[in-house]
């Protein structure tokens, strides 16, 4: 089947719907092509963008988007345009406002069943970078698909076989090891030079999982509370010793404020005090590896200021 031509169904319609159509169209696919659109795009554009973004009038907007989707052949986007969840999630903003509006888009999304679920290899970020947006929207079409062939779907296995797979469209590589590459390099790119240059030799050394016995896991995943913490661990990570005082000093210089994370790994013997200061242990220089990456992969989210 030739893909939509948009300009031509435009010219089908009738000149007021039309106008709307392209309007809605336009914020749809972002300049893209009609036919790359999924029900994760069309979702998104009824339940998010269209009233929280777009002027005039919601409803009109999305019907005459659905009329453009209808004579394009796609049906089953057409049908979400004037579903009764639509029309919903619509009133919801208009009566309750923006918050009780999104609460109410993301119930909604959330049951389409096209959204890729958090995995434990990986929490989806709230603010993502290009790669993570390729590797959501990938996930997001397999979901679609499988739902759609009437198989039944277990959303999490699919979406890890998604991520972990090797692809050839990637170069061999996965789209997991994209996103981590991308989180990686955003932390490195962090805040201020002093911190970057610390950052930087640890880049590569972090791109595959640290070994560590699993009962030192919960001690890594804890160790990093504050800025403060992580910029100690990044000056003794690598098997530096650091007199208490001038380390103290060194991690007030960056962060602005001081660490107990020496004082807990000595606690933990994960660092030993020598003559010539705190040095970590073998296994230490490991926890704080692992630590590192942890925090430098963590999903990127939100902060509602207050």
């Amino acid at each position: 089947m030739p893909a939509p031509d948009v300009a031509a169904l435009l010219m089908r319609m009738d000149p007021a719907m039309a106008d709307e159509a392209r309007t809605a169209v336009e914020w749809l696919t972002g300049g893209e092509p009609l036919e790359s659109v999924t029900q994760l795009d069309v979702c998104e554009f009824l339940w998010f963008t269209l009233p929280l973004k777009v002027d005039g009038d919601r409803a009109r907007l999305a019907r005459a988007l659905g009329r453009l989707l209808e004579l394009g052949g796609m049906e089953r986007y057409a049908e979400l345009c004037a579903s009764p969840v639509t029309q919903r999630v619509l009133r919801v903003y208009a009566r309750d406002g923006e918050d009780a509006g999104t609460a109410a888009y993301q119930e909604a999304l959330e049951a389409t069943g096209v959204l890729p679920p958090d995995v434990p290899e990986l929490r989806w970020s709230t603010i993502m970078g290009p790669e993570e947006m390729g590797a959501h929207v990938a996930c997001s079409a397999a979901l679609e698909l499988a739902l759609q062939s009437g198989s039944r779907v277990d959303r999490v296995e699919l979406t890890r076989e998604w991520l972990t797979r090797p692809r050839a469209d990637l170069g061999g590589d996965s789209w997991l090891n994209r996103v981590h590459g991308e989180r990686l390099n955003r932390w490195v790119l962090g805040r201020g030079e002093a911190r970057r240059e610390l950052a930087q030799p640890f880049e590569v050394r972090l791109h595959a999982p640290v070994p560590l016995d699993p009962s030192l896991e919960p001690v890594a995943r804890r160790l990093i509370t504050s800025e403060a913490d992580e910029i100690a661990l990044l000056l003794l990570a690598d098997g530096s010793a650091w007199p208490a005082a001038a380390l103290h000093e060194r991690v007030v210089l960056i962060s602005g404020t001081g660490s107990d994370v020496p004082d807990r790994l000595l606690s933990l013997a994960l660092a030993a005090t020598e003559h010539d200061g705190v040095r970590l242990t073998p296994t230490g220089q490991l926890v704080a590896l692992a630590a590192l990456r942890t925090h430098a992969l963590r999903p990127r989210k939100y902060v509602t200021p207050g």
